[in-house]
């Protein structure tokens, strides 16, 4: 076989093999919802939404964490409120943090009262085999307003998404305690 023959086939099998190597990483990273459809999707009867962006003190950090049980993925925090009119229908807050190696991004909404009334995956950067069951987020959100939630002792784990299913729960950790001490006392409390 002529040299440059063989030059132009070890070329194309090593980008071939290259192509190979990142083409999984591509594969696996999944983004289903957009910010603006998460939006409409949380509050699809609003007629104005407001953006809400918590700067968080690092002393307010320690209490969040230490309330939540779990690491603050940034203390920047943005919470969209629905509204329809006067009314305020809810709170939306999409949840980012580490599940493996790679992110996920969780839709968190609650009402008024601070019940949680929906979640959703907004992506999925791991592979899919890793991602839970819409039917288990759901479970999750119902059994959380009333019982206490670590993953493996109140609510069960799920094989092949343990970490999955206990990153999803620190969410939503997360989500109750901005809630009682960001809206609800924050709110409360008179401005300087």
């Amino acid at each position: 076989m002529p040299q440059k023959t063989i030059q132009y086939l070890i070329f194309w099998a090593r980008t071939l093999a290259i192509l190979c190597l990142f083409a999984p990483a591509v594969i696996q990273a999944d983004v289903f919802y957009g910010k603006n459809q998460a939006i409409e999707m949380a509050f699809p009867d609003a007629d104005r939404i407001e953006r809400r962006t918590l700067v968080i003190s690092r002393e307010e950090a320690k209490q969040l964490e230490r309330l939540s049980k779990s690491r603050l993925p940034s203390r920047l925090i943005t919470i969209y409120e629905g509204w329809k009119g006067a009314d305020l229908l809810g709170y939306m807050h999409i949840d980012v943090h580490p599940v493996w190696a790679k992110s996920q991004a969780l839709m968190i909404v609650m009402n008024p009262a601070g019940k949680f009334t929906q979640i959703e995956v907004l992506a999925f950067h791991e592979s899919t085999d890793y991602m839970l069951p819409t039917q288990i987020l759901r479970n999750l959100i119902n059994k959380f307003d009333d019982e206490p939630t670590t993953v493996g002792k109140d609510v069960d784990a799920v094989t092949g998404a343990s970490i999955t299913h206990r990153s999803s729960t620190e969410a939503l950790r997360r989500a109750r305690v901005y809630y009682e001490l960001l809206l609800v006392k924050r709110d409360a409390s008179p401005s300087p």
